[in-house]
């Protein structure tokens, strides 16, 4: 029994293929669902323990800062209290405890950007070696993970601004100004 086709304009008279010939007796590897489950709930317990790491370095790192405003709010402060006492301003003192207070900050900050690092590289160890093991059990390898995470690369230290060479007052030159060629006069054209 002929099929009829739904579009006759485009019936086409397509040859018919032999998949097996064409793919030239190439045998397929049989994927078993047992393996592939398996390495999805490997996937999933990698994912799950990266996320761990993260989640709690960041409240770890939450709780770091929570600290650091805290120290700062009570040096702030203090510092208030001591020019309210004195009621005079000694510039001296201020500009060594805005020194101070600055220097601070900028440990504070290098302290975040490391401990920031070390989870984000905690977790992307651990995401890092599924990866690697996924891949060696695809081509059916063995795979030991890493004993430790990778280390993150050491945050870069700030080195101290170069002061600024002193700017020598240099007498203003009069700009020179060319002066435009003095016209010729035309001559009047011969007449003729």
């Amino acid at each position: 029994m002929t099929r009829k086709s739904i579009f006759p304009e485009f019936n086409l008279n397509l040859p018919k293929f032999d998949w097996s010939e064409m793919m030239g007796g190439s045998k397929m590897h049989a994927v078993e669902p047992t393996q592939v489950i398996e390495a999805h709930r490997k996937n999933l317990e990698a994912l799950t323990k990266a996320q761990t790491v993260l989640a709690q370095g960041f409240q770890t790192i939450a709780q770091r800062q929570a600290e650091m405003v805290r120290g700062s709010m009570t040096g702030a402060s203090a510092m208030m209290k001591n020019v309210m006492q004195e009621r005079k301003l000694d510039p001296t003192l201020q500009s060594a405890a805005v020194k101070a207070a600055l220097e601070a900050q900028v440990a504070h900050m290098r302290e975040m950007t490391e401990l920031v690092g070390k989870v984000q590289g905690e977790a992307m160890s651990i995401l890092r070696d599924r990866l690697v093991a996924g891949m060696a059990e695809i081509r059916g390898e063995k795979f030991a993970p890493s004993a430790k995470p990778a280390e993150p690369a050491p945050a870069p230290t700030p080195s101290a601004p170069k002061p600024m060479a002193p700017v020598k007052a240099q007498a203003s030159k009069p700009a020179a100004t060319k002066k435009p060629a003095p016209k010729k006069a035309a001559k009047p054209a011969p007449k003729g």
